[in-house]
């Protein structure tokens, strides 16, 4: 059986707007999906890469830019400056290893769930 490990960060705005075509893919190829949240501050400083508030106000602004793109793109509900964010992915992503480890209910929406409350909710 095919299989799909699905690494995302709690945190990104990009995770939530991927919505279930995660899952809708898998489905179609009859694949399992492993959810591995990760520490994407931690990412960043590995790699070079830069957290939003360090790099240059043009990438910022680009940002929102292309996040009001997809969010018309999608239709999805969400909020360009949640009330909580950043905030420590750890909880959350804990949860989420949590839950997948104990091997019941549909990880899937947990993810979603969790994404949604940040991005869409503002919870």
């Amino acid at each position: 059986m095919p299989h799909i490990d699905y690494y995302f960060s709690v945190l990104s705005p990009w995770a939530y707007l991927a919505g279930d075509r995660l899952e809708q893919i898998a489905a179609k190829y009859g694949a399992s999906v492993s959810y591995k949240p990760l520490d994407i501050t931690a990412l960043f400083a590995r790699t070079g890469g830069q957290p939003l508030a360090a790099r240059a106000p043009a990438r910022q602004a680009y940002r929102l830019q292309e996040l009001a793109r997809w969010r018309k793109a999608t239709g999805m509900p969400l909020t360009l400056h949640p009330a909580h964010w950043p905030t420590n992915a750890a909880p959350a992503s804990y949860a989420i290893i949590g839950a997948q480890a104990a091997g019941g209910g549909d990880v899937g929406a947990l993810v979603r769930a969790v994404l949604r409350a940040c991005w869409a909710e503002d919870k």
